[in-house]
């Protein structure tokens, strides 16, 4: 599974200057179907299925079911309006709801109190005919930070008020500047929820929607209306009240792909029209180059792929443990062997986390670079912290009569990761450890072993938001525990005062350069406490049959909202 957060992005504080809000406001006219891989002959009606890999167990937006990217990316994206959005690129630009991006220059960004208004456009309506209001920003805000055991409530908390007077303007006034305000109801991983689809909450002051939608969306502002969603299927139909742009096709079906040699084969057979592999291996990828009819594309991908360490279960709690465990990890020879067959400029990510070269200033050193493959190092380090080594590498380090075992767990099937993994556990017996693999569907390590801490080290790709200095991620305040309910995305539970400190200063910090430089403090103390492993970008990838389906299906393939996010302008051939 590919966790995305919920909702923060620095390229949209890049808004309260000038110059970035000028440019966010000409990205903003730009037509999320105007891409190279558009056709020139739609036309309405038709069914096409599509596959989606590590499916969903629940929809609800607000609590742990909200870690998933797919079930953002096939459910909720498709039904839940956005404030900005990403576009293809990453940057934040005004949605099809509003009538343009905030900016200093149009008074949509104040300061003294910190405060972004939102002009909805007067057309702009939920599925049941209702329009879209002030109201709803509000009842959303007062639902994230009132539903118990919420997946994440950064920036949320931050905010001090929201102005309902006019129903098609939006205030909202927050108690300091927030740098990602544009992450909030929209961005990436967010959204907005319609009051009146929950009658007995709507004017509730403290709304709790943790038991409801399990199961069912019972609203839409987007282009889709989601028809019906289980284990099995998910069908989505046009919003006929959608006032952007409606679907073409009649009926988008999605289906689970539980194993990706039978999602590639059901593409080429015909049985689905499209899919989004995450980083099939290079047979797969030959396999989709060579077949009729199939159009296979690739790209750098936005995900940042990790071995994450739990900070907060030993021996990892030693961080001369994690300094010689980062020393054992071959990550060059995974890059190597694994990623570039697939992509040829594949390279070890040393950035900080969740930073990745190109995506904002965020990566302007690599803090990880220190950490090379050296297992001589590895157990040099284990002896000065008190570790016998003696009988390395037919049996790993010990202290105290414990050996350094430690359960190394990710998501099957994953041919890619399980792969990274053999060899990742095989190299770092002559660094002195045993790495026991463990692994579980995707449904179980991220409903239960992740949130829960019960591993020692877990792989996943983090990331599809471009801010990675939000305390979302490793905040102190953001470790799940049972008194939360084990909510909050902080998974690896690494908490620093200093770091946090820094993060929660850089979280008010409009100004993208003084932010940037406080981050990179953050990535420093991140590499010097070995508080994970970052392996590689996680390359995107999409497929398609080209005799079945036309449109614009190249232009999101590796963006952050995923390639089927511009499904309304796809047409069935």
């Amino acid at each position: 599974m590919i966790r995305s957060r919920t909702g923060r992005a620095p390229l949209a504080m890049l808004a309260a200057s000038g110059l970035a809000a000028a440019a966010l406001a000409a990205c903003s006219a730009s037509s999320p179907g105007s891409g190279s891989g558009s056709s020139s002959s739609p036309h309405s009606g038709g069914t096409i299925t599509v596959a989606a890999e590590q499916w969903p167990t629940c929809l609800n937006p607000l609590t742990q079911c909200a870690a998933s990217s797919t079930l953002w990316w096939v459910v909720l994206e498709q039904v839940m309006p956005f404030a900005m959005v990403a576009n293809a690129g990453g940057n934040l630009i005004a949605s099809p709801l509003l009538t343009e991006a905030p900016t200093a220059a149009n008074g949509g960004i104040q300061q003294n109190p910190f405060r972004i208004t939102y002009h909805i456009k007067p057309d702009a309506k939920w599925a049941d005919g209702t329009p879209i209001t002030s109201r709803d920003f509000a009842f959303t805000w007062r639902a994230v930070l009132n539903t118990p055991n919420a997946y994440t409530t950064a920036g949320y908390n931050e905010i001090k008020s929201i102005s309902t007077t006019d129903p098609k303007t939006v205030v909202i006034t927050f108690s300091q500047p927030y740098a990602s305000w544009g992450q909030l109801f929209g961005g990436v991983y967010q959204g907005i929820l319609e009051a009146h689809a929950f009658p007995s909450l709507e004017n509730s002051a403290k709304p709790n929607l943790g038991h409801l939608m399990a199961t069912s969306i019972p609203f839409s502002g987007g282009p889709w209306v989601l028809q019906s969603w289980n284990q099995q299927q998910e069908i989505l139909i046009p919003n006929k009240n959608y006032w952007g742009h409606k679907p073409l096709l009649g009926k988008l079906v999605v289906v689970p792909a539980t194993d990706q040699n039978t999602e590639v084969a059901n593409l080429l057979s015909g049985q689905v029209q499209a899919i989004m592999p995450q980083t099939p291996s290079s047979s797969l990828v030959t396999e989709m180059d060579h077949a009729a009819n199939v159009k296979e594309m690739g790209a750098k991908g936005l995900f940042d792929e990790a071995v994450w360490f739990n900070n907060a279960k030993a021996p990892l709690t030693d961080v001369q443990v994690r300094r010689a465990l980062m020393y054992a990890l071959d990550r060059q020879a995974v890059v190597s062997s694994v990623i570039k067959p697939i992509q040829k400029n594949a390279a070890v990510l040393n950035c900080g986390l969740i930073s990745y070269p190109g995506v904002g200033p965020y990566c302007s050193q690599q803090p990880y670079a220190m950490y090379t493959y050296d297992p001589a190092k590895a157990l040099s380090i284990l002896k000065a912290d008190g570790y016998d080594c003696s009988n390395v590498p037919a049996q790993p380090c010990s202290k105290n009569g414990q050996p350094l075992t430690l359960t190394y767990e990710t998501t099957v099937p994953n041919t890619i990761r399980t792969s990274g993994q053999q060899i990742l556990a095989q190299m770092a017996h002559a660094g002195g450890f045993n790495l026991q693999i463990k692994n579980y569907p995707a449904s179980i390590l991220f409903s239960d072993v992740a949130p829960k801490g019960q591993f020692n080290l877990i792989e996943y790709a983090n990331g599809g938001v471009p801010d990675p200095g939000d305390t979302a991620y490793f905040g102190c305040a953001n470790i799940p525990t049972k008194a939360n309910g084990y909510g909050g995305g902080n998974w690896p539970q690494w908490c620093d005062k200093s770091a946090n400190t820094l993060m929660l200063e850089s979280d008010s910090q409009v100004n993208a350069a003084t932010r940037a430089q406080m981050l990179e403090q953050v990535y420093q103390i991140q590499a010097s406490q070995a508080v994970s492993a970052p392996l590689y970008v996680l390359p995107g990838n999409g497929a398609w049959r080209t005799d079945r389906v036309g449109g614009p299906l190249a232009d999101y393939v590796g963006s952050f909202l995923g390639m089927y996010y511009n499904a309304n302008y796809w047409y069935a051939k």
